[in-house]
Formats: structure tokens, C-alpha cells, sequence
């Protein structure tokens, strides 16, 4: 909205849009992509696991789904840091009457950033994988 009524430096204020504009889909496509790893996550729980076969193959996939899951969290996190930064951008040159916009986004990316960290604490609790918890503890500090 602020790049809308954003009347000077309309150089910058493009550019920004554009950026903006690349990243949507992105949003979109991961939104897409978190529902169903859910979705696949809650069929892996349903597996059976009556003999130590079947249980190894149903934590199997709970476990490459977790991991799919901070994956794409990590995703999430790195676009949620990339709006913050083109939110100061906005902020720098967008329209001032409109600005307040721009730092209510900016919470929102933020929060959102700390949502991702903390929704990849729940998964790593149930992830085995030691090298994968290296990988992703970086992110869990946010």
C-alpha cells in the first residue's frame, strides 16, 4: 500500500515492487507446500506399526517429513528476513503519511520469522538426526 501511494523516488518504489511481486508466489507455492507435508505427515502417523517393519517405514517418513518440514520453514524464514529488509526500503522512501504500514508489516515479518523458529523447536524435539539438528540450530535462535 505505501509503494501505491508512493508518488516520489518512483525509481526505487518499482524496484521495490517488483521485488515484492517475486516473492508472492513464492508464498504461495510454500503455503501450498506446508499444507501438504501436513497433510502427508498425518498419513504417516496412520501407518500401521504391528511389527518392527512397519514401525521403522512409519518413523521413517515422520522423520523425512519433519525434516521437510524445517526445510521448508528455513524457506520461510530467509523470505520473512527479505521483506524485513526491503520493509526498510519502504520505510526509507516510501510516502511518510503511510509509513506506520510499513512497521506494522515489518512486525508481522518479524513475528513471523519467530513463529517459524519456534514451530522448527517442536520438530527438532522429535528429530533423530544429529546432523540435521547442526544444521538447523542456527535457525532456532531467532
Amino acid at each position: 500500500m505505501v509503494c501505491n501511494l508512493t508518488k516520489e523516488n518512483t525509481q526505487n518504489i518499482l524496484k521495490i515492487k517488483n521485488e515484492i511481486d517475486n516473492i508472492v508466489p513464492k508464498l504461495r507455492e510454500y503455503y501450498n507446500l506446508d499444507m501438504q507435508i501436513f497433510h502427508n505427515f498425518l498419513q504417516a502417523m496412520k501407518l500401521p506399526k504391528n511389527d518392527e517393519s512397519q514401525k521403522n517405514l512409519r518413523n521413517q517418513k515422520m522423520q523425512d517429513l519433519l525434516k521437510d518440514s524445517c526445510n521448508l520453514l528455513i524457506k520461510l524464514i530467509k523470505i520473512n528476513i527479505k521483506l524485513v529488509k526491503i520493509g526498510k526500503k519502504i520505510y526509507e522512501t516510501g510516502n511518510k503519511s503511510a509509513i506506520s504500514d510499513v512497521l506494522v508489516a515489518q512486525n508481522l515479518f518479524e513475528a513471523n520469522i519467530r513463529s517459524c523458529a519456534d514451530l522448527m523447536a517442536g520438530n527438532a524435539f522429535y528429530i533423530k538426526d544429529e546432523n540435521f539438528l547442526k544444521i538447523i540450530d542456527n535457525y532456532l535462535k531467532y
